[in-house]
């Protein structure tokens, strides 16, 4: 397991070292750069999340934080592809904006967590603004996707029929991932068990997928922001001798 870690981080190091080269070539006026280095970040940061999880025990909570890697990853492969799925990110975002404003109106004043904003200034006017943002979005082609048809946007349906929903089960606490978690059988009887160790091959198989997203998510970035490919040698070097180990 500490050869698999060691590998793990080395290639989460070189993504991190190429950063540098993003920063120089992003430009802050372009949306499609700008957001993809934006959700790039989020893939390098849950990953080495991931690995601080591993390297403290705590792998079963990796899942979660492989989850929302997978949904940034997906976003970026669909951004690289067109500039326009932000519509579809800014339709998404602003149904959650309207979900809480709608939230605050209706019983802003009887949730302490609503509070501040029931209380802010023209609160119906904004509600009503984002509203019109979202019905000007819907006469342009955008709309709020459902997952899978993120995924199948980008590609990537194979992901969401077999690890995508595996990972759901773990952030919706389902009673399968709940009893591998935290029990096991002991000379016929059922013992709470927490902090359970990392089996290496189910590992293995989880931070190969995590690194090779990075190692492209990486690469897609690359390709949109115009960077010599040839910069990424060491980072797939880095990404096949983790997948040596197997």
């Amino acid at each position: 397991m500490d050869d698999l870690l060691k590998k793990f981080k080395n290639v989460i190091d070189e993504a991190i070292e190429l950063v540098s080269l993003i920063e120089e070539k992003f430009k802050s006026d372009n949306p499609q750069h700008l957001y993809m280095v934006c959700l790039h970040g989020t893939v390098l940061e849950m990953a080495n999340g991931c690995f601080s999880l591993y390297k403290t025990k705590n792998n079963t909570t990796v899942p979660v934080l492989f989850r929302v890697q997978l949904e940034a990853y997906v976003d970026l492969r669909n951004l690289s592809d067109s500039v326009e799925y932000l519509q579809f990110m800014t339709v998404a975002y602003l149904h959650e904006k309207k979900k809480i404003l709608n939230n605050a109106i209706k019983r802003g004043h009887q949730n302490v967590y609503l509070e501040a904003l029931a209380n802010s200034k023209d609160l119906r006017g904004k509600y009503d603004e984002a509203c019109a943002q979202i019905a000007e979005l819907k006469k342009k082609g955008g709309k709020k996707l459902k997952v899978w048809e993120r995924f199948e946007k980008a590609g990537l349906t194979d992901l969401y029929e077999s690890i995508y929903p595996e990972l759901c089960q773990h952030s919706h606490n389902n009673l399968n991932i709940l009893e591998k978690k935290h029990l096991m059988e002991m000379d016929g009887t059922v013992k709470v068990s927490y902090f359970q160790p990392a089996e290496k091959e189910q590992s293995f198989h989880i931070i190969d997928t995590i690194a090779g997203i990075l190692a492209d998510s990486t690469a897609q970035v690359f390709s949109v922001l115009g960077i010599d490919s040839e910069k990424l040698s060491k980072l797939k070097t880095k990404l096949e001798e983790l997948r040596a180990l197997y």
